[in-house]
């Protein structure tokens, strides 16, 4: 089944309505069914799951996404039904559909492009904090994510119930901080236990 791509910086990228069309007409997926759920929600931020189950209901393919409301764009008034649709796009990309160049879809590339020439760059309040630590006391926590993330998660582990007890406003902010280390669009997995 041919998929219909559109060039990015001279790439093919599937768009995800293609891989939602082949998933629901293509003989080899039609006793599996999609879902997606919210994972993690607060009052600008989303992270979603979608997931492809074959007819015993296990599992055959994930794909996760995070999106942050904007103060323009699409992410002004959808970034929840965006969210979703790029959870979509990558699970069926993880499922085989429309992967022959890329698992990223169309759109999922052309979001990042306009992050990175800031079009849509949100300022989140973590990230003007600065680090009152004799440790690079006075960078910001935005600095400390940027240049030194091992810091920022070490003392995470290492001082979490000092750091507790004394600012919980601090430690909330921190954990957004160490939070967008792990979502800057790497994977990251854990190790096995």
């Amino acid at each position: 089944m041919k998929l219909e791509t559109q060039k990015i910086k001279g790439k093919d990228y599937v768009l995800v309505n293609e891989r939602v069309r082949a998933f629901r007409t293509h003989p080899n997926f039609k006793d599996m069914s999609l879902e997606t759920n919210i994972v993690d929600i607060s009052d600008n931020r989303v992270v979603m799951v979608a997931k492809v189950l074959d007819s015993d209901g296990l599992v055959k393919a994930t794909g996760h996404a995070e999106e942050i409301q904007t103060k323009s764009g699409v992410n002004s008034t959808s970034f929840i039904e965006n969210c979703e649709t790029s959870a979509v796009g990558r699970c069926l990309g993880f499922l085989g559909i429309g992967v022959d160049d890329s698992i990223a879809t169309y759109e999922e590339v052309e979001q990042a492009i306009e992050r990175q020439e800031g079009k849509e760059v949100e300022i989140e309040p973590w990230m003007t904090i600065e680090w009152p630590g004799q440790q690079n006391k006075g960078k910001t926590l935005a600095w400390l994510t940027e240049n030194k993330p091992d810091f920022l998660k070490e003392v995470l582990k290492t001082k979490y119930e000092l750091i507790k007890d004394q600012d919980t406003k601090l430690l909330s902010f921190l954990e957004q901080a160490v939070a967008s280390i792990s979502g800057n669009g790497k994977q990251d997995f854990a190790d096995a236990k």
